[in-house]
């Protein structure tokens, strides 16, 4: 419905109470994730022009893909994107809270709703109950999250013999994904330690609205960042022609945290200074600080740039496991007081 025919329609209703504060209020949402996949820095007005099985398959992609690397190919490669678009596409934050329910169960529902029927009939058609909720049973421990929402994860394969994660899928924000195990393991210690709790309180910090200040804070932050990535982008430019790596600019941005000037970038576990041209050389990777495969962190804050060999010695182990029986471990620990708070 376009914008006149609204306001025509709450000319109409304004004879029922309808008054004029009420039309100014009224918003329409759109389709959010296509108008930020829309953006003329990702597919621009082309989105629009894909089918809706197209536009499925890249949003699920965006949400699946970990690799950062993997998604920039696959932006190039599949979906034809340059660079600079296939990294926008690839940073694009897609909005929360708009699947409530799994694939699947959207698979089944909507071609019931497609056909007239109201949403509690399409979701009894399709095998479900609009509002159905297992409760009462006291379990031992809590399960895996995903068992209990199962309707609200996705990318399960659904095989019995597989692992609970795997079977059922996960939330595919992996700061959610860890917090939810993480709070599953205390809760299973405090029960075995003492038993079923009586009641559980849970607390939800509430987000204060930002001042003008704060707002303004934030957008000189903004600002400044771009202002790097571009400058980073002209780096990379001169060192390749416009023919960079598509982790270019990560590896750019990992680069800097370890010292202030060129020659105090070193490799925190090895000390050894790491070259702009070893940076994107064979001998430099992008590794995970905590292991990816027992935290499933795959953000920026997860992750340094150091030798491969050093990478290779570290395993599926963190730095402390890996190193903090070694001689060099004083050294390691002083090295990484140059990185970020959050990673050192």
């Amino acid at each position: 419905m376009s914008f006149d025919n609204v306001r025509k329609q709450l000319k109409l209703e304004k004879e029922d109470g309808f008054n004029l504060e009420d039309e100014k209020r009224t918003k329409l949402l759109g389709d959010e994730t296509g108008t930020r996949l829309a953006d003329k820095k990702c597919f621009g007005e082309a989105w629009w022009g894909f089918p809706s099985e197209k536009q499925n398959e890249i949003v699920s992609k965006l949400i699946e893909e970990e690799s950062e690397e993997e998604l920039l190919r696959i932006a190039r490669e599949e979906w034809g994107l340059a660079d600079g678009a296939a990294e926008a596409v690839a940073n694009t934050k897609l909005p929360d809270g708009f699947g409530a329910l799994s694939k699947k169960a959207l698979d089944k529902i909507i071609p019931h709703l497609r056909e007239g029927n109201s949403y509690t009939e399409a979701t009894q058609m399709a095998g479900y109950h609009h509002s159905q909720l297992d409760d009462g049973e006291i379990l031992d421990k809590l399960p895996y999250y995903g068992i209990p929402l199962e309707r609200r994860v996705g990318f399960g394969t659904g095989n019995p013999e597989d692992s609970d994660e795997e079977r059922y899928g996960r939330i595919a924000n992996p700061t959610v994904h860890i917090g939810l195990n993480q709070l599953r393991q205390v809760v299973n210690s405090l029960i075995r330690r003492y038993g079923h709790p009586e009641e559980t309180v849970i607390e939800f910090a509430r987000e204060l609205k930002q001042s003008k200040e704060k707002r303004r804070e934030i957008q000189k932050e903004q600002f400044r960042r771009q202002k790097k990535n571009d400058l980073r982008r002209e780096e990379l430019q001169k060192l390749f022609d416009n023919d960079e790596p598509g982790d270019g600019l990560l590896r750019m941005r990992l680069w800097e945290e370890l010292g202030e000037g060129v020659h105090d970038r070193r490799c925190i576990y090895t000390g050894k200074q790491i070259s702009i041209q070893q940076l994107f050389s064979s001998e430099v990777e992008i590794e995970h600080i905590l292991p990816f495969k027992r935290t499933l962190d795959n953000s920026f804050a997860n992750k340094t740039v150091s030798y491969r060999r050093a990478n290779r010695e570290k395993g599926n182990r963190s730095p402390y496991e890996a190193f903090h029986t070694k001689p060099e471990w004083d050294a390691i620990l002083r090295r990484a007081e140059s990185l970020p708070p959050n990673k050192k």
